[in-house]
Parts: C-alpha cells; sequence; structure tokens
C-alpha cells in the first residue's frame, strides 16, 4: 500500500529593509534589540553567513556591521540578509575654566546662570540623577551640581563636570557718624560722605536700585544709604543709613565799617575787630584762604569777615571793613639843648615841645613814657612824640638834650662888713666876689 503526501513549498520573506548606518548614543548602552529594521521576527547575525543569531541583549559594538533576516509564519528566514552598520557617539562632558563658581546672594542666581564653555547644557543634582534640574531653580552655597553636554545628534555625554557653587555674602559698610554734618559753605556731595568700607555705592532710599552720582549735592535733613562691594563685585544685602545735616550760619556783625590804627602801632590782621565767634579774615569777598592773623593791615585796603562756628562751618556771607591807617608828624623842638638851673629842680614837665598831647621817652626805642614829674638828669638825652586827637603817636621821636647848670658861691672879703647909718646902706652896697 502506498501513503500519499503533499508537500508545501514555502517562499521565503524577503530581506527586510532598514538604515544601513544606525547611530546610538554612548549614554544608552545600546543593545542588538535597539537596531530598527523594517520586517517581523527579525533575527541579527554578526556575519553574513553566521548560524547562530545574536542574543537581543548584546551590546552593539561602535562601527561593527550586524546582519538581519526575516522569518515568516512558516519559519521560512528570508535568504539574503540587511547589513548594518552601527555608530556609536561617545559626547565629552563639558568643561569650565571656574571649578568653583562664585555667586553674589543678591543676584539670587540660578541653575541657569552656571557657566560651563560649552552649549546645549543640562545639570543634575549628583553624578548619577537621571532627572535634570529646571533652568530656573535656585542655585544652594557650598553645593555640588554636575552637567552634561549634548550634541546635535542629541548625545548627551556620559561623565559629567562637577561645580561647586558658592553664594558670597557681603556686609553692609559702617560709620562712627550715623548722623553726618556739613557746613552749606562745603556744597557737599554724595562722595563727601564718610563711610568704612571699600567700593561703596549710596542710594537715596534703602530699596532703590539706581546708585547716586558721587558728584550729586547733599541735602539737608536727608537719608542716604550705602552698601559696600567686595573683589567679587558682590553687594551688600543691607545697607547703612547715614543721616545728611547741612549747617548753615549767620554773617558776622561789626559796628565799624571803617577800622581806623595808628601807623606806630604796625596794625596786623589780628587787630580788625568784629563780633561773633571764630572770625576769619579775607582779602577778598570771593577768596577761600584766610589771612594770617599776622600779616600786616595794609592803609585804604578792604577786609572781609566770615563767621564760624564751633563746628567749622563757615557764613555764607562775608562782612566788609575798610581800614584807615593814621600817621602822625613828630613833635617841634626849638632848642635841641635845653638848660635848666640845678636849684629849679627841672622836671619832664619842664621840657619844651611843640604839638599836641606830647610824651617823653627816656630813650629811643622806649614804649613807656616818663611821667611829668621824672627829674631831669644833667647832659641825658630825652626823646618827644606827638599824639592827634585819635590818639595816635608819632612813630618819630625827637631828642632833646638837657644840661643842669650849677652857679659857683660867691666869696666876701670882709664877712663882717660895717656902714654909717647916715649912709643909709642897702642890699646893693654889700661886697662880694
Amino acid at each position: 500500500e502506498r501513503a500519499s503526501t503533499t508537500v508545501h513549498i514555502n517562499t521565503p520573506p524577503p530581506t527586510p529593509t532598514a538604515d544601513s548606518d544606525q547611530n546610538f548614543c554612548a549614554i544608552d548602552n545600546p543593545t542588538v534589540a535597539d537596531l530598527k529594521p523594517n520586517g517581523t521576527n527579525i533575527k541579527w547575525y554578526t556575519s553574513e553567513n553566521e548560524t547562530i543569531s545574536l542574543d537581543l541583549k548584546d551590546a552593539l559594538i561602535d562601527g561593527k556591521h550586524y546582519w538581519a533576516t526575516q522569518t515568516n509564519g512558516a519559519g521560512c528566514e528570508s535568504e539574503t540578509r540587511l547589513e548594518v552598520t552601527v555608530s556609536i557617539t561617545t559626547v565629552e562632558p563639558p568643561t569650565t575654566d571656574e571649578s568653583i563658581q562664585k555667586f553674589c546672594i543678591t543676584d539670587n542666581a540660578l541653575v541657569g546662570d552656571l557657566k560651563p564653555n560649552e552649549d546645549n547644557i543640562k545639570w543634575y543634582a549628583n553624578e548619577n540623577d537621571t532627572t535634570s534640574l529646571p533652568t530656573k531653580d535656585a542655585l544652594k552655597d557650598n553645593t555640588d551640581y554636575y552637567a552634561t553636554q549634548t550634541n546635535t545628534e542629541n548625545c548627551e555625554s556620559i561623565t559629567r563636570l562637577k561645580v561647586t557653587v558658592s553664594i558670597l555674602s557681603v556686609e553692609p559698610p559702617t560709620t562712627n557718624e550715623s548722623e553726618q554734618k556739613f557746613c552749606i559753605t562745603d556744597n557737599a556731595l554724595v562722595r563727601d560722605l564718610k563711610p568704612d568700607g571699600t567700593n561703596i555705592k549710596w542710594y537715596i532710599s534703602e530699596t532703590d536700585t539706581d546708585p547716586l552720582d558721587s558728584l550729586v549735592t547733599l541735602e539737608d535733613d536727608t537719608d542716604y544709604w550705602a552698601t559696600q562691594i567686595n573683589d567679587a563685585g558682590c553687594e551688600s544685602e543691607t545697607r547703612l543709613k547715614v543721616t545728611v545735616s547741612i549747617l548753615p550760619i549767620e554773617p558776622t556783625v561789626t559796628a565799624e565799617s571803617t577800622q581806623v590804627f595808628c601807623v606806630n602801632d604796625n596794625p596786623i590782621v589780628a587787630n580788625l575787630v568784629a563780633s561773633g565767634t571764630l572770625i576769619n579774615w579775607y582779602a577778598t569777598k570771593n577768596d577761600t584762604e584766610p589771612l594770617s592773623p599776622s600779616v600786616s593791615l595794609i592803609d585804604e585796603e578792604d577786609y572781609w569777615a566770615a563767621q564760624t562756628n564751633a563746628a567749622n562751618c563757615e557764613s555764607e556771607t562775608k562782612v566788609q571793613v575798610k581800614v584807615s591807617i593814621l600817621p602822625v608828624q613828630p613833635a617841634t623842638i626849638v632848642n635841641s639843648t635845653q638848660v635848666f638851673c640845678v636849684n629849679d629842680n627841672a622836671t619832664v614837665k619842664d621840657l619844651e615841645a611843640e604839638g599836641l598831647d606830647i610824651k617823653w621817652y627816656d630813650n629811643e626805642d622806649d614804649t613807656i613814657p616818663l611821667t611829668d614829674s621824672t627829674v631831669l638828669k644833667h647832659d641825658e638825652e630825652y626823646w618827644a612824640t606827638q599824639s592827634n586827637s585819635e590818639k595816635c603817636e608819632s612813630a618819630t621821636k625827637i631828642k632833646v638834650t638837657v644840661s643842669i647848670l650849677q652857679a659857683q658861691t660867691p666869696t666876701a672879703t670882709n664877712s663882717i662888713q660895717v656902714f654909717c647909718k647916715n649912709n643909709n646902706p642897702t642890699v646893693k652896697d654889700l661886697k662880694a666876689e
């Protein structure tokens, strides 16, 4: 007996299709299962003739060729194989010039403010995190952040760049004068404020963000706020408050718009008179450098006085004074040698000079006049001055030499002289030599 058998010859499926070059990122650890053919029941081989297919979990190798077949429902495998070349892209991690990146606390720095040298960066909280940080997350002080770089094929670097963040806080400036006083004549500016600190910025309020120009004029009874900036350019969060007082001062007053001096007094600036405190004298109305008290006054010149207070503020307005220096002619002497008898007991008041308010001195340089009752001495010199109605004394003294004369005692031949009564003798009849 014969048995009948029906034979079915199945046509093998066609070769699968796919991109002949397939690219993968090294960070994805691609395996055979990640290859992308078009077909069903795909098997992969390491060569065109290999009969043992690869396990889907086998890791792909960069630059290697892989061969694919397709199998149909009847178990028939395609006669020809698809060749695919694998490229695995390794991306270098990003770099930076600053492994420790410093930010000012006032910057409120975010993840997006970190500074790598490359673009397309992702930041992570640790070396193994798979979820990247949002760029708007606030940075934390003394914290490490890890960066990867992504290329144009969207491959991310396996290794990560570590950056340590330092958030810098700056103390505000200090001062020993929370209230700072300026003279109105100083025309004080912002730069004249006196804080203790470095790189100071001044603001008109505690929250203002636009610093004042150093040449802005200070205003009376106004608060100014200072910050300090460190070497890293960080500005203090809190501010120092300083209150400004602008001190006005009234001008000096004087009762004498013309002040008169005697030439022989050699008047100096210190001799000028003005009411007020701590008076400064100037040569002109607009002078800023006061005259030394020892400067000699000049006849018919104007001088200007300003008053100064305890804070050394000077009055804006100056008062004008005119100086008049009066010369006096010396006394006139008729007799340069004046003769007196010893028995006259002559005194200074007996000396003769023509002039007003004559004063006599013991020598040319004496400043203390002799009294009228001073007894004159023989062969001594005496010096005379004249004073005018303003009591100014002549600078020049005139010399007088005194001569005191003493007569000889008479003698008589007869100490007893006899006269006749009838001759009616008189004193003139006495005989003496």
